[in-house]
């Protein structure tokens, strides 16, 4: 019984959030979550892809185009977006990328608010 708990995550287990797209907010039980633009749009593109790994190289050509940038750059957006939406809310898959496992809010396959 203790196995299937840990294997299922529950709503409760994570925050409530909501991810406004159009004002670039991430909204964490109730407050506004100071984010960086890149930590945003790196969320946008897990949240997007919710059903598969998202590769690093695909993470880095789609939040930083046409620019060369460390893979470190990329590990300091995933610390940011850990650290607001807690420490599971997003999977790291050893040599193929991240995954968004945080269960969404009450909105089916889309946590992005567009009030």
């Amino acid at each position: 019984m203790r196995e299937d708990r840990k294997r299922t995550r529950r709503l409760d287990d994570f925050p409530q959030f909501e991810i406004r797209e159009q004002q670039r907010q991430l909204v964490v039980e109730g407050r506004a979550v100071p984010l960086g633009a890149r930590a945003f749009d790196v969320l946008l593109v897990l949240v997007v892809h919710l059903d598969r790994v998202v590769g690093k190289d695909e993470l880095l050509d789609r939040v930083w185009p046409g620019v060369v940038v460390e893979e470190n750059n990329l590990q300091v957006q995933i610390h940011a977006l850990r650290k607001a939406l807690g420490a599971r809310a997003i999977v790291t898959v050893p040599g193929r990328g991240y995954r968004f496992v945080a269960p969404l809010p009450d909105r089916g396959t889309a946590a992005l608010g567009r009030p």
